[in-house]
């Protein structure tokens, strides 16, 4: 169906701890794996752009459904003398552009899921992984019901609240571009990252 995500759980032989792994697999689809399932987002990858900063990298992935319903997966790296210097959500709205406030709507583990708020009031439902100090992914463009829908498969019978969204959130067309605003300047001005304890810039 038009702007609905599909998920499709398929039970895999893994084991470890609660954390998810957010990723693109062999076929360029945007998954989820976690201790029992594979969460596979039906989204192709049909643009791939790398950003390269001093001390940071940025992978950008556009991904398009059948439907034209498109989202925004990104994949940041530091460099190994640096980390990020706020919490994961923090370090994600600070290279949003016109960016107001946040909201968090449910956190499980080191996934989080956020609704922004950017300065003309349009809201991006925002899905995040805590990879390391070092790694961060997120994609974005949910809509309000796949965002839910999403994290309620995450929740499961865990524990937690899951925030009810008021305002939908805005969803993008092959026309968008990324709505984060890389560059040397917002990494610097906003303190994104920071040296290792102990090591050299």
């Amino acid at each position: 169906m038009k702007n609905i995500i599909l998920i499709l759980f398929i039970t895999i032989l893994i084991s470890g701890c609660g954390n998810s792994t957010l990723k693109i697999n062999k076929k360029d689809e945007l998954l989820i794996q976690n201790n029992l399932n594979e969460l596979i987002v039906s989204s192709k990858v049909t643009k791939t752009e790398t950003l390269n900063f001093k001390n940071i990298s940025v992978i950008q992935n556009r991904l398009q459904d059948e439907y034209g319903r498109v989202l925004f997966y990104e994949d940041v790296k530091t460099a190994s003398n640096y980390k990020f210097n706020f919490e994961e959500q923090n370090s994600v709205v600070n290279i949003f552009a016109s960016m107001k406030k946040h909201e968090k709507v449910y956190t499980k583990d080191n996934l989080s899921f956020i609704q922004l708020v950017l300065a003309n009031d349009k809201r991006i439902n925002i899905m995040l992984q805590k990879n390391s100090t070092q790694g961060i992914s997120f994609v974005y463009g949910f809509s309000n019901y796949e965002f839910i829908k999403l994290a309620k498969k995450i929740k499961a019978d865990s524990e937690g609240e899951l925030k009810r969204l008021r305002y939908q959130g805005y969803t993008f067309t092959a026309q968008d571009r990324p709505l984060t605003k890389w560059s040397s300047d917002v990494i610097n001005t906003t303190s994104l990252i920071q040296p290792l304890l102990g090591l050299g810039k």
